[in-house]
């Protein structure tokens, strides 16, 4: 992790730029606000400048560094957003594509990004991406075409790694880890002390209505399951420990968050326990720390998972694309602390 970062910083940290960070950010959701907080941290402290992200300024999370959005607050024409992030990209002197799951098909922004750098020296680098799974081989080609032309990569998986090996073998690529570990650092967030039997233990809990909202392949019966699933398993731990249940809702995006689905998971758990819910919100450090105040977390969420990995909460992923199990896998865990809808009971 640490070697991931240093490569990182040495090869971003030259000398004083205007940078653009990329990523998909202003969409409410804590695991790519934390991209924000780290970038916007790096940017001030050791490039001297204060960052543009791609978002609307009002949904970029609220950080200790300043942070300002590259997309227009209210778009006035067809394809107003589009030409602002050209405008910001034409005046930077770097872009970095900055975590997230962002290269599994060639998208238009990338096509953007690779014609200005073709027309005018722009660097591009890229830091804490998942690389595939790709679901054809025109996608598979179009990326290892535009990842090839980055100065540097650094992915956050060794099954990123071997994917990028494979479709752009002379691409400038590393091994490092998700940037978001960082962000307990940056916030200043520590692990609370704990008293033994101070209070009754707390199981977090975070859930992804993830097809239902438009992502994979719409199998809404799998996303049922793998919610049924969790809930079955949390109803466990509860009759079997006592613990409280905190629904954590680490999106609060009103078409594909994950507040709805909280709800409807916390009223079933109700007569079970004392169930409350932390509502997604812009502060960063508020969700950190309604993390950092569990004695253990069940994440589907990858960023659950990954902000309670960096905090030392234990806690175990419920998976619902690839990236959950490439994130558990790379860090050697236990398989019965990684389950996804139709693997073995996570009991």
């Amino acid at each position: 992790m640490a070697r991931g970062s240093e490569r990182w910083v040495s090869c971003l940290v030259t000398r004083r730029r205007t940078v653009l960070i990329d990523g998909w950010y202003g969409q409410l959701n804590t695991g790519d606000d934390a991209y924000c907080a780290v970038g916007a941290h790096w940017a001030l402290r050791e490039w001297g400048v204060v960052p543009r992200f791609v978002g609307r300024p009002t949904s970029l999370p609220l950080l200790p560094e300043e942070a300002r959005g590259a997309s227009p607050e209210r778009p006035l024409f067809s394809g107003h957003t589009r030409v602002s992030h050209i405008i910001h990209a034409a005046r930077a002197r770097s872009v970095v594509q900055l975590g997230g799951s962002r290269f599994s098909r060639a998208l238009r922004s990338h096509q953007d990004l690779d014609r200005l750098r073709r027309l005018r020296r722009l660097e591009m680098l890229a830091s804490s991406i998942s690389v595939g799974p790709f679901k054809s081989r025109s996608d598979a080609r179009a990326v290892g075409d535009l990842l090839g032309r980055f100065r540097f990569i650094s992915v956050r998986d060794s099954a990123s790694l071997d994917r990028l090996v494979d479709v752009a073998p002379s691409a400038h690529a590393h091994l490092g880890f998700d940037a978001a570990v960082l962000l307990p650092d940056v916030l200043c967030v520590e692990m609370p002390l704990r008293e033994v039997a101070r209070r009754r233990p707390v199981l977090g809990v975070s859930v992804c209505p993830f097809e239902s909202v438009g992502g994979g392949d719409r199998d809404l019966e799998r996303e049922a399951t793998r919610l049924r699933r969790v809930q079955e398993l949390v109803a466990r731990v509860v009759d079997a420990t006592g613990c409280a249940v905190r629904m954590l809702v680490m999106c609060g995006h009103p078409k594909w968050g994950d507040e709805a689905a909280s709800i409807k998971m916390a009223d079933s758990l109700a007569a079970r326990t004392n169930v409350t819910i932390t509502r997604y919100s812009r502060v960063t450090a508020d969700m950190l720390w309604a993390i950092a105040e569990c004695d253990a977390v069940i994440g589907m969420r990858l960023h659950a998972s990954i902000l309670a990995y960096a905090l030392g909460v234990p806690f175990a992923v419920a998976s619902y694309t690839s990236k959950n199990d490439d994130f558990a896998a790379e860090l050697g865990a236990d398989p019965n602390v990684c389950f996804s809808s139709d693997g073995p009971d996570p009991h």
